[in-house]
């Protein structure tokens, strides 16, 4: 009888931790903690992924019909911009600041113009032809657009 208690109490164990290992990763026991320097890299992947987002928006804004909505979303990428280059951009340049703080403020940028792209109601697949088509009429015209300039270790950004 206590040989087949054990050998249960074994079965119940080994059970236990499959369904465990399934059902947990080793993240969650053991949060992984960045340095300050893949932080900064992914601060600038974030600003990288704003500026992309911008540009789209921009030319996404070509095909929306509603002035509402057009009035909405640039005024909306104005205030990304001038955020990413009054306060976030000058902060990284000067190398005194806090990270919580810049993550937190590039994080709202980046949400807000995920929504205002979200607005325009025009697919990606239709803003790689309205790109195109932009590249294609405006290949004698140099346009000067939101990029980015960021590395970890001059951790700069800047949308122009």
């Amino acid at each position: 009888m206590v040989s087949i208690l054990e050998d249960t109490q074994k079965l119940i164990v080994y059970m236990t931790n499959i369904d465990v290992r399934a059902s947990v990763t080793v993240d969650e026991i053991v949060p992984v903690t960045l340095t300050n320097e893949e932080r900064l890299v992914a601060i600038n992947k974030q600003i990288e992924e704003v500026n992309k987002l911008i540009i789209e928006t921009e030319v996404a804004l070509q095909a929306t019909s509603s002035v509402e909505i057009e009035e909405k979303v640039k005024t909306t990428l104005v205030d990304g911009k001038k955020e990413l280059n009054e306060e976030i951009a000058p902060l990284l340049r000067s190398g005194n600041f806090d990270l919580a703080q810049i993550e937190t403020k590039v994080k709202a940028i980046l949400d807000k113009v995920r929504d205002v792209r979200g607005l325009t109601g025009v697919r990606s697949e239709d803003i790689i032809d309205l790109i195109k088509e932009n590249d294609s009429a405006t290949s004698t015209n140099e346009v000067e657009t939101p990029t980015a300039t960021s590395t970890a270790t001059s951790t700069q950004a800047e949308v122009r």
